[in-house]
């Protein structure tokens, strides 16, 4: 009999985000968009960015993507679909866990300003049924 496996979801606020994993500055493009103050992070989604983000530890990308009505969220890992660009940082995130980011801005209001809120994958079910 196998063990199922659990999958926890992290909800950050940015400054958790920062303050924990240290997104790392684009040294390729000093122009880089999503600047948390020590230069933009953002790697394009091709060309030799693209190649360097793939050269990195996986637990260490990162991708920044269009979420619903156009709020920037950075969802831990690569992902393709919406995304806009990917950031790598300097800590790694736990494996079977996904983290997402709401990132502030003047339209994007965080879902949770608590630094963090944790789900585990039944408890995401049961509080959709709640809804």
């Amino acid at each position: 009999m196998s063990v199922p496996q659990v999958h926890t979801f992290i909800d950050l606020n940015e400054e958790s985000f920062i303050e924990r994993f240290g997104p790392m500055p684009n040294h390729l493009d000093l122009s880089a968009g999503c600047d948390f103050g020590d230069g933009g992070c953002l790697f394009a989604a091709a060309g030799k960015e693209f190649k360097y983000v793939l050269a990195q530890d996986p637990h260490c990308i990162w991708t920044l993507i269009e979420g619903d009505e156009g709020a920037l969220v950075i969802e831990s890992g690569i992902h393709l679909v919406n995304r806009l660009g990917y950031l790598v940082t300097a800590e790694p995130f736990e494996t079977a866990v996904t983290y997402t980011v709401v990132l502030d801005g003047p339209e994007v209001e965080p879902a949770d300003t608590s630094p963090a809120t944790t789900h585990t994958a039944e408890s995401v079910s049961s509080s959709s049924e709640a809804q």
